[in-house]
């Protein structure tokens, strides 16, 4: 959970590389990460299967000769689950992968009540304090703003975006 900009989908697309990776080098431990965008969610099954089983036929198609859906390990990657409609329908409809044993990772920008799913936890990411926006800025020879600016700065994407072009020109 966290607000946009705070490197939600960030650090999915990253663990997905991660996870990937561990896969390509030794897919018989490691499950294969399947990345999801919500944003196309409307809550609706397509041809009768549902939105999730539709989207890894379509875009995992290449897999379906080695990968046994059935059996081999797999992790959901679902991004952006406020993006969505029907997000409520959404938790119905994983509680069958949750049940296979699938983990299954979920960014939204506001609490989710998915109590249909077991073991269903959430973290919250969190803004980023003066301390480590002031180390941020220092390690590329820049002053620490104030007010407005230092608010936005808060937010993740743009103390990143911010120390790649540098803010002093805003300051």
């Amino acid at each position: 959970i966290g607000s946009g900009g705070s490197g939600k989908t960030t650090f999915l697309i990253k663990l997905y590389g991660e996870l990937l990776a561990a896969y390509k080098k030794d897919c018989q431990n490691h499950p294969l990460p399947i990345y999801i965008p919500l944003n196309q969610y409307r809550g609706v099954s397509v041809n009768g299967d549902s939105f999730v089983d539709h989207y890894i036929a379509n875009s995992y198609a290449d897999l379906a000769d080695s990968f046994n859906w059935e059996t081999d390990k797999f992790v959901l990657l679902l991004d952006g689950a406020n993006e969505g409609q029907y997000v409520d329908q959404l938790g119905n409809e994983l509680q069958k992968y949750v049940k296979a044993g699938c983990k299954i990772i979920i960014t939204t920008r506001y609490t989710l009540d998915w109590s249909c799913l077991e073991s269903f936890a959430s973290v919250e990411l969190n803004e980023l304090s003066d301390e480590i926006i002031q180390l941020a800025l220092a390690s590329k020879g820049l002053p620490m703003p104030e007010g407005k600016l230092l608010q936005t700065l808060r937010t993740p994407i743009f103390l990143a975006h911010s120390t790649f072009t540098g803010i002093d020109a805003a300051l």
